[in-house]
């Protein structure tokens, strides 16, 4: 049976490659991200794999928009079995140039996603008896 996966910044990179490695496992993929614009290069990954996934508009920073996005996948599917938080903020910068506010910021925001994800996940009673959320974290590098 397939799983129904919730997989948040699928625009680029481990997003894009995760949604569509799901979606090729048989898994009913929801790929998630902040401006739905930047899909190309899902849309192009997703479609040389061979595979469909549905793409709707989710900020990580934005409650209502996590609100909004889950509430349409459990009205299409009934339940969410995995949450992958993937969402990120990019930043470039030398350390130079580097706000120590700014790289608090950045450091402090995905953690603050990641726990901000479970505990939604937590909270909804269609999630919270069946699967578990996966959390995919990314570092910080300053060049």
């Amino acid at each position: 049976m397939p799983k129904i996966i919730l997989i948040t910044g699928t625009s680029t990179g481990l997003g894009v490659a995760t949604a569509v490695q799901a979606a090729q496992a048989g898994h009913i993929v929801y790929a998630t991200m902040r401006n739905t614009q930047k899909r190309g290069a899902l849309d192009a990954a997703a479609q040389a794999a061979g595979v469909s996934l549905t793409v709707l508009q989710l900020d990580v920073q934005d409650s209502a928009s996590v609100t909004r996005a889950v509430d349409t996948v459990i009205a299409e599917q009934g339940r969410i079995d995995v949450l992958i938080n993937n969402a990120g903020m990019g930043y470039v910068r030398s350390l130079e140039q580097a706000e120590e506010a700014d790289i608090r910021k950045r450091c402090l925001q995905g953690t603050q996603d990641q726990l901000d994800g479970l505990k939604f996940h937590g909270s909804r009673s269609s999630m919270r008896r069946v699967g578990w959320p996966a959390a995919m974290a990314s570092s910080v590098a300053l060049r």
